[in-house]
């Protein structure tokens, strides 16, 4: 049974655990106050096994330790099933959600949190309405209702919308900070890139109005009142910009 090193030497304790047969019950063994049954380490090896492990992943550990991961996994997920066991969720009445990729390529898993307490009560494989459905169940299973859960913050996922209607009726949804923030910065950032192609379809259109409006003022008030009589250019040009507008300014309009 491996113990904790001593030093830099790999420690094991070997016990001949004293043991009984019976022909009802089977072999039955004594509880040694130093390891779990069949773990194969000392409660000493599981108690450094479960802090590394909160601190790096379990192939760090195995490798620290010298062991395969598997066995390290085996450790972990003992203390974290026996751990949830105890967990009472009756007093968690506000939750959020959101999803992250576990692995390379489309591989998410959806992490349910109590927001009151800041701390992560369900964790499971996917991010569709069903997430919600499994948090439901696990929820209820540790003596929460789900009529009692009255605020839930999401991103703006239909399918997690649609999970909290549907589960959690008396919740109110709110959108997380986050998510909101991108939406208007991704607007924001939508509207300055189009800027520049506005303002110069308003400056093609500036120049094409302001032109025709040129035109009309010569031929409807400058010609026929003889504003421009004096210092008119060739009678085909009728490019007001090839005036001077001092003379409309300083004759008055019969």
């Amino acid at each position: 049974m491996a113990s904790l090193n001593f030093f830099q030497f790999k420690t094991y304790l070997h016990c001949r655990v004293p043991r009984t047969e019976c022909e009802d019950c089977g072999v039955k063994q004594v509880k040694v106050p130093w390891a779990r049954k069949s773990s194969g380490f000392t409660l000493l090896m599981d108690s450094m096994i479960v802090i590394l492990a909160q601190h790096m992943p379990a192939k760090t550990v195995a490798d620290i330790i010298g062991e395969h991961d598997t066995r390290i996994w085996r450790v972990l997920e003992h203390y974290v099933q026996e751990a949830r066991s105890n967990e009472d969720f009756s007093k968690v009445h506000s939750g959020g959600v959101d999803e992250t990729s576990r692995a390379k390529g489309h591989n998410y898993i959806s992490v349910f949190v109590d927001l009151d307490e800041s701390r992560v009560i369900h964790v499971c494989e996917g991010r569709d309405s069903g997430t919600v459905t499994s948090f439901k169940h696990d929820y209820e299973a540790h003596k929460g209702l789900a009529g009692d859960v009255t605020d839930f913050c999401c991103d703006m996922s239909p399918a997690f919308i649609s999970g909290i209607e549907s589960n959690f009726k008396n919740a109110a949804i709110t959108f997380d900070r986050f998510h909101v923030m991108k939406l208007m910065n991704e607007a924001v950032d939508q509207v300055r890139r189009e800027e520049p192609e506005t303002v110069r379809k308003a400056q093609e259109y500036s120049k094409l109005y302001g032109t025709i409006f040129n035109q009309a003022l010569y031929t409807n008030i400058c010609a026929p009142s003889g504003l421009l009589a004096a210092s008119a250019p060739a009678a085909g040009c009728r490019s007001l910009g090839r005036y001077c507008p001092l003379n409309i300014e300083s004759r008055a309009i019969s």
